[in-house]
C-alpha cells in the first residue's frame, strides 16, 4: 500500500506544472523564514493588495458573553480587554489612557468592594508586543489585537463575582469581560464525565470491517504511532480545544464556524486513548490541519495539489 501511495505521489508531482512545483518550494522557504526576518516582496505585495477595512477582527457581541457560574473558570480572577482604538496602560496601578481620552464609568467600577487589584495578561515587555503586532498585521493584512489592552480583575473570595463582571462587560470602553478559564491538561475528561465510545468505533476492528488498529497497537513503542510523525488534515473546521485531542494546530488562518466534520476525521486519527470518548487509529502521531485558501472554496477544494 505504501509503495503504491508513493508512486502515485510521484506520479502527481511529474504531472504537475513547473508553477506549481515551485509554488510548493516558496512555501516551504516561507515556512523557515525566522519569524524577525522581513516578509518577502511578494508577501508584502499581497499584503498591500488588502484594501485597508475590508478584513476585521470578530468581536464576540457582549449579549452572547456567557458570565454565568460554570465549571471550567475562575471566580476570583476577570479579564478584560479595552476597545481597539484605545491605548490603556497600568502604571502605578491605575488605566491610563496614553492619548489622553477619557473613559467613562472606569473609575467608579474599579473602585467596587471585591476587587483587589489589577495586572497586565501578557507580561512580555509593551515595546514587544507593539511591535510584534505591527510586524504580524503587516503579514496579515489586517489589524491584529492589541494585547497591551487585556488586563486581569483579582476579586476577593467574598467578591460578588458576577455583578463585578457584568458591571465590567457593560462599560462602553470595554470590548469584553468574561471570567479566566482553568487550564485543563490535554486528553482529560471535562465535566461532565464522557463515556467510552470505543464500542462504536468498528473501523478499529480486525477487516473486513475495520484496520485492525488493536492489533497494530501491540507493536510498541510505535504501533500507535510517535509523535515525530504528523500528518495534515485539509478541512474548513476543526474544535482544536476538543478534550479529546492533545497537540493539534491549525497551520493557515482559523477554522470554519463549521467545525463537525473536521473534528470528527480528527477523533478518527488522533483521538486520544484512555477510559472516555474515542481512541484514534494513530493516535500517537501529531496532528497539524490546513484550510483550503478562499480561492479555491468553490473549485476543487477537495483535491489536496489545489488545496496545499
Amino acid at each position: 500500500m505504501i509503495r503504491r501511495f508513493l508512486l502515485a505521489l510521484a506520479l502527481v508531482l511529474a504531472l504537475a506544472p513547473p508553477a506549481l512545483v515551485a509554488s510548493a518550494a516558496q512555501a516551504r522557504e516561507r515556512a523557515s523564514r525566522p519569524m524577525d526576518e522581513k516578509p518577502a516582496p511578494a508577501l508584502a505585495s499581497l499584503a498591500g493588495r488588502v484594501q485597508p477595512g475590508t478584513l476585521k477582527r470578530a468581536v464576540l457581541p457582549k449579549a452572547l458573553v456567557d458570565l454565568s457560574v460554570r465549571p471550567g473558570t475562575r471566580r476570583d480572577r476577570i479579564v478584560v480587554k479595552f476597545n481597539e482604538d484605545l491605548r490603556v496602560r497600568l502604571r502605578d496601578g491605575a488605566w491610563v489612557e496614553l492619548t489622553g481620552r477619557v473613559l467613562p464609568g472606569l473609575a467608579e467600577v474599579r473602585a467596587l468592594p471585591g476587587i483587589t487589584g489589577v495586572q497586565r495578561l501578557f507580561e512580555r515587555p509593551e515595546s514587544d508586543l507593539d511591535r510584534d503586532r505591527a510586524f504580524g498585521s503587516a503579514r496579515a493584512g489586517v489589524a491584529l489585537a492589541d494585547l497591551n489592552n487585556y488586563y486581569t480583575v483579582d476579586l476577593a473570595p467574598n467578591a460578588d463575582a458576577g455583578a463585578i463582571a457584568a458591571r465590567f462587560l457593560a462599560l462602553e470602553v470595554l470590548e469584553i469581560a468574561y471570567f479566566e478559564g482553568i487550564p485543563v491538561e490535554a486528553c482529560a475528561d471535562v465535566a461532565p464525565v464522557t463515556p467510552s465510545y470505543i464500542a462504536n468505533q468498528d473501523y478499529l476492528e480486525p477487516a473486513p470491517l475495520g484496520v485492525n488498529a488493536f492489533d497494530a497497537w501491540s507493536f510498541d513503542p510505535a504501533g500507535r504511532g510517535v509523535p515525530e510523525f504528523w500528518f495534515a488534515d485539509i478541512e474548513f473546521g476543526w474544535n482544536v480545544n476538543h478534550e479529546d485531542f492533545g497537540d493539534v494546530a491549525i497551520l493557515n488562518g482559523a477554522s470554519a464556524a463549521d467545525m463537525n466534520h473536521g473534528t470528527a476525521v480528527l477523533g478518527e486519527i488522533v483521538g486520544c486513548p484512555g477510559s472516555f470518548g474515542v481512541s484514534g487509529i494513530a493516535n500517537g502521531v501529531t496532528a497539524r490541519m490546513v484550510r483550503p485558501m478562499p480561492s479555491t472554496w468553490r473549485r476543487a477544494s477537495w483535491i489536496p495539489v489545489r488545496s496545499i
